[in-house]
């Protein structure tokens, strides 16, 4: 018994070695900055297409997909549907006066700016 024992754990596969993550080869973004300036972009942009889906009473919310993630879209189409059904209108732009950088991840291999 004990040699069956003995000879089973001889055959038990070694266990995997950790996997550790490739560096990234180009940053997205050259620096903070120029992130900022990205999202800063990307955010007038969502909300430029949600104030019109919304001054058109909720109709076409799919417009929303030009600008946002299908799960944003999803989570933004109940109130869209709601404003049509009760016949809604917005008039107005919605603005934003300050945007910051709250937090940033520097993959493994690169550099802080």
């Amino acid at each position: 018994m004990l040699l069956a024992a003995l000879a089973a754990s001889g055959c038990a596969p070694e266990p995997a070695a950790p996997h550790t993550p490739a560096p990234t080869s180009t940053p997205l973004f050259a620096s903070d900055e120029e992130a900022l300036a990205a999202a800063e972009e990307a955010y007038a942009a969502y909300q430029e297409v949600s104030d019109r889906i919304l001054a058109d009473g909720g109709s076409s919310p799919e417009r929303l997909l030009d600008v946002a993630t299908e799960k944003q879209y999803e989570y933004e189409k109940p109130g869209f549907d709601e404003a049509r059904s009760r016949n809604f209108h917005s008039t107005g732009a919605s603005t934003f006066d300050t945007m910051s950088i709250r937090e940033r991840e520097i993959s493994v291999g690169t550099e802080p700016p």
